[in-house]
């Protein structure tokens, strides 16, 4: 669904299909009760209620869950709504907004992480790291692990976003002992953990700069499987190959994604 969802967003974002197709595809689909994406026809129709819509009003909640049908790309125009948040925004509601953003491969500022968790509600390892943090996902990270420190399962999959949504370069001779730190903190159970040979084909079209092989690669090992069913070394191995052969952009947004499960959680919590 996923890889779906990102290809129509792209094509709504470059032009190649418009609200009328996008319309007539719905009916088609729905008339033969197999809605694009193998999604349920109520959330398709809601997505084009959304992306219709002349006038915005959508929760953040809603506005992530369309993102999820329509792919990341598809309401971008729409996002803009809630990246400043107003001084009587509440902690919920600052968390979804987060999720919306994450989500929708947008920076989440240091401001709207603070109003998510105020001072009082989480812990870092000292004051100065949340007044001097230049990036709110690196804040978020630090906080996660703070709240977090004692899950098992959590740990390791912020341990692995980390590094690529902090303002620092990953240095390749410090990469292996985070690796293997990751995986071993790593549960043994309800993971999907690639062969050593796909991932070794990885670290070396990587090392050549190979980009093309290199997103070859990681979908090989990313295809049909949700960023929380995969072992998080191999996600920090498959973010650190993409980023070291210059995919930038398209580290973040994968590392962004997976951040927003994370989110998604922890908008459940009190």
């Amino acid at each position: 669904r996923a890889v779906a969802g990102r290809l129509l967003g792209e094509s709504l974002k470059r032009g190649l299909v418009n609200a009328t197709e996008l319309n007539q595809i719905f009916t088609l689909q729905t008339d033969h009760n197999t809605p694009p994406n193998n999604t349920h026809p109520d959330e398709w129709k809601s997505f084009l209620t959304l992306y219709n819509a002349k006038e915005f009003s959508a929760s953040p909640l809603i506005m992530a869950d369309a993102a999820k049908v329509g792919g990341p790309l598809a309401l971008a125009d729409k996002v803009d709504n809630f990246i400043t948040l107003n001084d009587t925004a509440t902690p919920t509601y600052a968390r979804q907004v987060m999720l919306l953003l994450a989500k929708t491969n947008h920076v989440i500022t240091p401001e709207t992480v603070k109003k998510a968790y105020p001072q009082s509600n989480h812990t870092v390892s000292t004051e100065a790291n949340v007044e001097k943090s230049d990036s709110g996902e690196k804040l978020l990270t630090d906080i996660f692990l703070g709240r977090y420190k004692d899950d098992p399962r959590r740990v390791p999959q912020i341990m692995a976003l980390q590094g690529i949504l902090s303002d620092k370069d990953i240095k390749e001779n410090e990469q292996k002992s985070v690796y293997d730190n990751i995986f071993s903190l790593t549960p043994s159970d309800n993971y999907v953990m690639p062969n050593g040979e796909n991932l070794s084909n990885l670290q070396k079209s990587a090392d050549k700069k190979l980009a093309g092989q290199v997103v070859i690669d990681s979908l090989r090992m990313l295809s049909g499987e949700s960023l929380q069913r995969v072992h998080p070394a191999a996600l920090y191995k498959i973010l650190t190959a993409l980023d070291s052969a210059g995919l930038n952009e398209e580290t973040v947004a994968i590392a962004r994604d997976a951040l927003g499960d994370i989110i998604e959680e922890s908008t459940k919590e009190k």
